[in-house]
């Protein structure tokens, strides 16, 4: 019988698989780990998320839990992303952690709310998303000009939109205002 972590391990990368359509089965060479032992098994037939956690031996509510929780957190969404509080969130120009914003290309990075603000070399306050749309990595920084994403070399333009086939899906944008030494996301 398999050991329930590597089942487990099994079905986590199979929520990172993309699955061709059930009418065009195809075949696949697939490694599994039993009895401390790694079995290969070439031509096996793909099947879908669901039939496979059928096969398992989940039904009913087990396998609608165990289901939606595997493909709602494999699906690219900007649930992950941290709405702004009411009233917006402040950052004042005055505190020295926020220093960097007095500079043109200058950025602070808000990891409490995954947020990043820049101070644009046309000298305008821009905020996007700290999430990166390619594989939601928080790894957004301002670098010359532009949002970049550390992880993967996603390139995004002052407005959010994409620069690279990386950025395509580009990014989530905040409205800026400042009051005197006060800037205000939301």
């Amino acid at each position: 019988m398999y050991d329930s972590t590597i089942i487990f391990l099994l079905i986590l990368s199979l929520s990172h698989t993309r699955f061709l359509n059930a009418t065009q089965p195809t075949k696949a060479k697939i490694s599994i780990y039993q009895n401390n032992r790694i079995i290969n098994m070439e031509n096996v037939e793909k099947i879908s998320r669901f039939q496979f956690l059928k096969n398992l031996g989940f039904s009913g509510a087990s396998l609608m839990a165990v289901y939606c929780g595997v493909t709602m957190t494999s699906c690219k969404n900007e649930s992950s992303v941290t709405p702004t509080p009411t009233g917006g969130i402040t950052f004042d120009l005055t505190n020295a952690a926020n220093k960097s914003l007095l500079t043109k290309g200058g950025f602070v990075v808000d990891k409490t709310n995954n947020i990043v603000v820049a101070l644009s070399n046309e000298n305008k306050y821009i905020a996007v998303t700290l999430i990166c749309s390619h594989e939601q990595q928080k790894e957004i920084v301002y670098q010359t000009n532009k949002w970049f994403c550390n992880a993967h070399q996603a390139q995004f333009d002052n407005t959010g939109a994409g620069l690279n086939s990386n950025g395509k899906k580009g990014l989530k944008t905040y409205t800026v205002t400042q009051s005197g030494n006060v800037l205000t996301v939301s």
